[in-house]
């Protein structure tokens, strides 16, 4: 409806409402400066995440116990199906283990002793004579020894025997004592050294290849048959096979009719080098002796580097 009263007969504007800013409660600020806006934020936070955060706690927990309720089941089923075998096992830990079987597979065989004998070595004289076997692959024997004959022992000597070999054990010239038929070996303070098989896998063949003396030639002549000769001759060719040459090494030379030892002759050379050849000639005054073929053996303890000669150069 127009206003008749208006001078320009126009309706009056009505006038437009203020806009009022929206409310930002992190603008607040606090006249006192005790509680700031990030205080208010941090609370009305914690107000509605609460009931969560309560729920994923009591979760956590639920899930903890869990576990370690899963685990004790576990344990509590492995204990009570172990139990047989627990009460097999205090069984046997009060019974008694015979290791008598371990304890002989691992110790050394005793040596064994493959005859003794008395030899006559002209005159009055006599020779005692042991051979003397070990027959164990990974031990070295080294004992004192000495003769029993006719109730009296001769002075003590010492000898070696490798793995796997055989010596001789001797106390020759001895004064014959009247009545004495047959000697006896004594062997004291035998000590066993064990060869490594981490060093040497193989004892005898390791052995085999250091102690390799040939024997070629071999001539004996009877002091009764050959005219001219005061006592017995024995004569051979020896020679070092190995790579190794030796200081002075001893021997004994073992004489056989046969199969059977009719006497033993020491032997001592000079320095012995590697494929070195050297002319043996022997003496030997037991009358009515008779040899067929002869045995060497070294006297020479491979393991002791103190009896090898330099290399040559």
């Amino acid at each position: 409806m127009q206003n008749i009263y208006s001078g320009n007969n126009q309706t009056p504007e009505t006038p437009k409402a203020a806009s009022t800013p929206k409310a930002n409660f992190r603008r607040y600020e606090d006249p006192t400066g005790e509680f700031t806006s990030g205080n208010l934020s941090r609370g009305l936070w914690w107000v509605k995440h609460k009931v969560l955060l309560y729920r994923l706690l009591v979760g956590a927990l639920i899930l903890i116990s869990a576990i370690f309720l899963i685990f004790s089941l576990a344990k509590w089923g492995i204990y009570l199906v172990g139990i047989p075998n627990s009460n097999l096992l205090e069984k046997q830990a009060v019974q008694f283990s015979n290791y008598n079987p371990a304890i002989q597979h691992f110790n050394p065989v005793p040596l064994q002793i493959v005859s003794t004998n008395l030899f006559q070595n002209g005159g009055s004289k006599v020779d005692a004579v042991s051979e003397v076997e070990n027959p164990n692959a990974g031990y070295i024997a080294n004992f004192d020894y000495s003769f029993l004959i006719s109730g009296t022992s001769t002075a003590p000597a010492k000898a070696i025997v490798l793995a796997k070999s055989r010596t001789m054990a001797a106390a020759l010239g001895l004064t014959e004592i009247s009545g004495s038929s047959g000697a006896v070996l004594q062997i004291k303070n035998l000590q066993w050294q064990r060869v490594s098989p981490h060093d040497i896998p193989d004892p005898k063949s390791w052995q085999d290849s250091r102690i390799n003396f040939s024997i070629s030639s071999t001539t004996f002549e009877n002091a009764l048959s050959t005219p001219g000769l005061s006592g017995n001759r024995l004569a051979f060719v020896l020679k070092n096979e190995s790579a190794y040459g030796y200081k002075q090494p001893r021997f004994y030379v073992g004489l056989y009719n046969q199969d059977a030892l009719v006497g033993v002759m020491p032997l001592q050379t000079d320095d012995f080098h590697s494929l070195e050849t050297k002319n043996i000639d022997l003496r030997n005054f037991t009358s009515n002796l008779q040899v067929q073929n002869i045995q060497v053996f070294p006297l020479i303890n491979i393991y002791d580097q103190n009896v090898y000669l330099p290399p040559e150069r």
